[in-house]
Parts: structure tokens; sequence; C-alpha cells
């Protein structure tokens, strides 16, 4: 490794180190963090298994769906979506205000197990997501049920998902009703907090590829400048 390389890597290695923030149980998930994708398979797992216990038939289960409005609507349906998503406060007493978490930390420094001479950083970055969970029916009575329902659902499901990687998660607000006349739809929407993170593997190997490729890129852009002034 040449010095050049191994003081540019150095120089990022110390910027990561004044990145480190330590875990803190007060605003982390004691399982593995779930980012929206998966806070998502997690509502779907979390509905089917619900619904089953409740006694209801497999076949009559509610259609879950990341499709805003049903196309071919076959029975009642809940679909989801994102409504805003931000850098998360760095406050819990105030999850929508400020300052927010501009940028990531990082989480854990080890060894990387491929290459034992390198080391890997994870980096994580919260994010505050609006979530919003819309009950379909053809029926306005069967849809305000639903949405009851849904509230109870996410309710005693709570811990669930905590336990799952969910960092924080409460009922943000009922939103007004949809109406869908040409499709006889009517849909009630229900926005959802979520505090999700995003986790990111730095690994210091490719750091040192990447670090070694722009010096040979520069140097070969200079001996081409140099060439074309000649």
């Amino acid at each position: 490794m040449s010095e050049l390389v191994r003081e540019e890597l150095a120089r990022i290695k110390l910027q990561l180190t004044d990145m480190q923030r330590l875990p803190s149980n007060r605003l982390r998930s004691p399982s593995p963090a779930v980012d929206i994708d998966g806070f998502y398979e997690l509502v779907g797992e979390a509905l089917r298994i619900y619904q089953l216990t409740e006694g209801k038939a497999a076949d009559r289960l509610y259609i879950y769906t990341e499709e805003f409005q049903p196309e071919n609507y076959e029975r009642e349906t809940i679909s989801v979506r994102l409504r805003s998503r931000q850098p998360a406060v760095m406050s819990k007493t105030a999850p929508l205000g400020q300052p927010r978490e501009l940028k990531p930390t990082v989480r854990e420094v080890y060894e990387d197990p491929i290459l034992p001479k390198y080391q890997i950083w994870e980096l994580g970055w919260m994010r505050d997501n609006v979530i919003e969970f819309c009950m379909w029916s053809k029926s306005n009575k069967e849809a305000n049920k639903m949405a009851l329902w849904f509230e109870d659902f996410m309710h005693y499901n709570m811990w669930f998902f905590r336990s799952r990687g969910v960092n924080q998660l409460y009922l943000n607000n009922r939103e007004e009703d949809f109406i869908i006349l040409d499709k006889r739809l009517v849909g009630r929407p229900i926005t959802y907090f979520v505090r999700t993170e995003r986790i990111i593997q730095l690994r210091e190997k490719v750091l040192e590829e990447i670090i070694v490729n722009a010096i040979v890129t520069t140097d070969q852009d200079a001996s081409l400048t140099d060439y074309s002034e000649d």
C-alpha cells in the first residue's frame, strides 16, 4: 500500500470514528434494524397470522397490497403506501420536531470475517416515516368496521413489530374518507408514524480499492493533460 493511499484511508477512518455513537437502548429496537420495505413485509405477515388466529378462512383473508387503489377488486382490501419520509428527529419526546439526524452514524465496528486484517463499519441512518393504510370495501359499514379492526390489530401487534426490529410505531391520524365513484369503492385511510433504520456496511478493503482507483485515475488524467500540452 502506497503512503498516499495509507494517508487517505487514515483520514476516512478518522471521519468514521467521529461519526461513531454507542447504540442506545432508548432509541433502538432489541432486534436487527428493519427499514420500510421490511416493515411492509412484517405487517403482511402479522395480518395473515392475526386473521387466521381469529378463525377466518384462508381464502377470506383481507387482501394486502402496496397498490394504492385495488385494480381488480375481489374482496375487502388493505393497501399500504408511504406518505412522507425524513431523517429521524434526535429526540424521543418530540418525534416530529427538530433537530434531525442528517447523516448516518457508526453503530458497530468489527473485524472483516473474510479479510481479518481489515475492518467493517456498520452505518445506521434513522428515518421517520408516515405510512398510510387504507381499508377498501364496497360498503361504508364494512369499511368503517375494517378501520376499527385495523387499529386494534396494530395495537395488539405492537410488541411483534418492536421485537422484529421496528424502532418506533404509533397511530398518527385517521384521514378523510375516500370514495371512488366509478369503481363503487370506499376507503378508510389511517396513517401511522413509523421509525425505521437503514443499515449500510462499509468495508475497509473496498474503501482501499476505491482510493487506489481514484489515485490511478487522477494520475492518468494528469499524464494525458501534460501530453496534450506538449
